[in-house]
């Protein structure tokens, strides 16, 4: 599946643990701990390797922090290069900061010798910052070895502290640049997210309504799973069909303009959650409003991605074979770096097509 979601709780696990891992550090040796949700503090400064990155610019940032005596260091660099090659430096920008442990002017220098050596083969700036030369910066707020990767939103936030090693790296940055990734969001909205668990086992539907327009309230982007859950429950457990209806035509008219990703979202679970029958599952409102994440889609891959969501929608309607060129239009646009997943897609949807499934 091309969609990337992450469940409200595992988002929050993800920024915190780490976190917690480093605040216990700091209040250890003494130093003022990061605060996720707080504006990053002040950057060290060193000799970049490659061209200096704009980190005061609006797109997300990952910063990572590493030193040669944490073994697994070098094995995150052709990962990261690998990440900003993906979105390009005009939606994400990544840099590194090699610590330099040099104790006197005659002990021979790692980082840089290593930096040179990697050459084209790092995609993205990396500084080498001398352990003495850190100053007041916030990283020696952090106990040695240094191996770590902060990422920072658009308001220039700190959003996440990771393990660079993570499984869940790409999943935290696509949603990040979709906007649905939102530390103070999601910790303001977590308390809303349990009464939704309590109200929907309850059948609590009146209170269950309120709760989700409260989380959207605090930012549809990063709620839009629970604003799909709460659509799903109408056409399902509540058994409110034409209240299921005007909610959906209500999404296409609000987000047609601000949010034309979250339309298809709702096509392609319309077309493809297993708990909504075959007769249920509204496809010709799910295709009305794939096409109009299609038309409002301002980029390819935005384009392609709304594609092979309609080709969902057109293969549960029967129309497989219309479904099968849509998939295979979605790879011929996508943008290079990208290729790779949506041939997967095209390749799913050839098969199932084969298999007669």
């Amino acid at each position: 599946m091309l969609k990337v979601s992450l469940k409200l709780k595992t988002m929050l696990a993800i920024g915190v643990l780490l976190a917690v891992t480093i605040s216990a550090t700091a209040q250890r040796s003494g130093k003022v701990e990061l605060k996720l949700g707080d504006p990053i503090p002040p950057l060290p400064t060193g000799e970049w390797f490659g061209e200096e990155p704009d980190l005061k610019g609006k797109q997300i940032k990952l910063l990572l922090f590493w030193e040669p005596a944490y073994s697994s260091s070098r094995l995150v660099f052709p990962i990261l290069s690998k990440l900003q090659q993906r979105w390009g430096t005009d939606r994400l920008q990544i840099a590194g900061y090699g610590i330099e442990d040099l104790k006197s002017d005659d002990d021979e220098p790692y980082v840089r010798k290593w930096l040179i050596r990697q050459g084209p083969r790092i995609k993205f700036p990396v500084a080498v910052v001398p352990r003495r030369g850190l100053g007041r910066s916030w990283t020696r707020k952090l106990k040695s070895p240094f191996f770590f990767m902060v990422v920072v939103g658009p308001n220039n936030k700190l959003q996440a502290v990771f393990n660079p090693l993570s499984s869940e790296l790409n999943a935290v940055v696509a949603q990040l640049i979709s906007g649905r990734f939102d530390f103070n969001a999601m910790k303001k909205g977590q308390a809303y997210i349990e009464q939704l668990e309590k109200y929907r086992a309850n059948r609590d539907w009146a209170q269950y309504k309120l709760t989700v327009e409260r989380l959207r309230d605090i930012n549809p982007r990063v709620f839009a799973d629970q604003q799909i859950d709460y659509l799903v429950s109408l056409l399902t457990e509540q058994g409110q069909v034409d209240e299921g209806i005007a909610y959906i035509n209500g999404c296409i008219e609000s987000f047609a303009e601000t949010d034309p990703d979250m339309l298809g979202m709702i096509a392609e679970r319309l077309a493809t959650d297993p708990s909504l029958p075959s007769d249920g599952r509204l496809l010709t409102l799910a295709e009305k409003a794939a096409k109009t994440s299609y038309d409002s889609a301002e980029n390819a891959e935005a384009k392609a991605r709304a594609l092979v969501r309609m080709s969902e929608v057109h293969y549960k309607q029967g129309k497989t074979e219309r479904a099968v060129e849509e998939a295979k239009k979605a790879y011929r646009i996508a943008p290079t770096n990208v290729k790779a997943e949506f041939k997967e897609r095209w390749v799913d949807v050839k098969q199932r097509l084969n298999a007669g499934a």
